[in-house]
C-alpha cells in the first residue's frame, strides 16, 4: 500500500483561506471560562490571532462539547447573547467584556448587524446553554 495520496485525496485536502489565517500569528491562548464554555463536558480553548480573530476548537464535525471554530461576527453575536442570557452581572459582564474586545477590528455597521442577530437568536429561544 502506497503513502502517496491519489490525486482526488490532494484535492480534498486543500484548504481555501477564506477567513483569511494563513500567516496569522497567534497572540494568546486560553481556557474559555465555564460561562464562555456554555456547559459543554470538555472546557475548550480560545486562540487569539494577532489580527484579533479568535478561534474556539471544536471536538468533532457536529460541534459536540465545543463550539466551531468562530470568525467575528459570529463571535460577537456569541458573546452579545451570552451578555443577555447569563445568569449573574458578574457573568454578563465578563461576556460584555469579550464582545468589545472581539468588535474593536469591526465597523458599527457590522456591530449593529451583530447585535441584530443576537436579538433574533434570542427571541426564537437560540440561547447559549
Amino acid at each position: 500500500m502506497s503513502n502517496e495520496l491519489t490525486p482526488v485525496e490532494i484535492e480534498q485536502t486543500k484548504y481555501e483561506d477564506t477567513l483569511g489565517l494563513i500567516g496569522r500569528k497567534i497572540t494568546d491562548i486560553r481556557w474559555l471560562t465555564k460561562s464562555e464554555s456554555g456547559g459543554w463536558f470538555c472546557q475548550p480553548i480560545m486562540i487569539t490571532l494577532d489580527d484579533g480573530t479568535q478561534l474556539i476548537p471544536q471536538s468533532d464535525d457536529e460541534g459536540n462539547d465545543m463550539q466551531e471554530i468562530k470568525n467575528d461576527k459570529q463571535a460577537l453575536v456569541l458573546a452579545l447573547k451570552l451578555a443577555i442570557v447569563a445568569d449573574s452581572k458578574a457573568n454578563s459582564d465578563k461576556a460584555l467584556k469579550h464582545a468589545i474586545n472581539i468588535s474593536q477590528s469591526m465597523s458599527e455597521q457590522e456591530i449593529d448587524e451583530c447585535k441584530a442577530i443576537a436579538l433574533a437568536e434570542i427571541k426564537t429561544g437560540d440561547v447559549p446553554c
